[in-house]
């Protein structure tokens, strides 16, 4: 039993010491038949005073270091907006003066804490002590990628969090998207978007939402023609 114990906790170290330098993991990830001693390494791995394969990061989220600092000696974290990015998953939109920054219609910056919607119900709704997971009904979201799910939560709280006009908001968007085409940048695309969007029933008046959403499509879809 000790010799087949030790043949997994080696595998599972294996694997670690072979993932590169700042990945972000989950338990599930690393191989071993036992869940029970892969924990356990992680454990083990994680409360070592200076941690070269594991740092634990958020509830069931790891993260392998890069090389401790030549100055203090010690391995850093990730920054908290990755962790956020990593928990919140590939279909979240940053929200508040986090996203309105992201898509260029707000110059503030989010220093305290980040919020991100996520479709369904997120798991846990406060993952780390400065992120907020929102849970959003439209399941359809799953479709969108994270800028395409940013724009969207942009649009829907635009008079609270871009501080531009919505008519410079769609030429800073034109500009933007351009820039992005330009450097082979990922492009919203106006099609995902503009169905996803149907499926949204926003608070507030939903005529100049959706005036808004087609209005944005239009640049998105030009932008693709182009």
């Amino acid at each position: 039993m000790l010799c087949y114990s030790n043949m997994m906790a080696g595998e599972a170290t294996r694997w670690l010491e072979e993932l590169p330098a700042e990945s972000f993991f989950r338990t599930s990830d690393v191989p071993g038949r036992s869940r029970a001693s892969v924990r356990n390494l992680l454990s083990r791995e994680a409360s070592k005073e200076i941690p070269l394969l594991v740092m634990k990061v958020a509830p069931n989220l790891y993260w392998k270091p890069g090389a401790p600092s030549v100055f203090t000696g010690k391995a850093h974290p990730p920054s908290w907006t990755l962790i956020g990015w990593e928990v919140a998953g590939p279909h979240a939109a940053a929200l508040g003066w986090y996203g309105a920054n992201i898509v260029h219609w707000s110059n503030q910056i989010a220093l305290q804490y980040l919020e991100f919607a996520v479709p369904g119900e997120p798991a846990q709704r406060h993952p780390h002590p400065r992120v907020t997971l929102r849970s959003r009904r439209n399941l359809a979201r799953c479709k969108l990628t994270r800028l395409e799910a940013t724009y969207l939560e942009a649009v829907i709280g635009f008079d609270r969090w871009c501080e531009i006009d919505w008519g410079r908001a769609l030429r800073v968007t034109t500009s933007r998207l351009e820039e992005r085409a330009e450097y082979g940048e990922e492009l919203p695309r106006a099609g995902v978007f503009e169905h996803v969007a149907g499926h949204e029933h926003p608070k507030g008046d939903r005529a100049l939402f959706r005036s808004r959403i087609a209005e944005l499509v239009k640049v998105m879809g030009e932008q693709q023609r182009s």
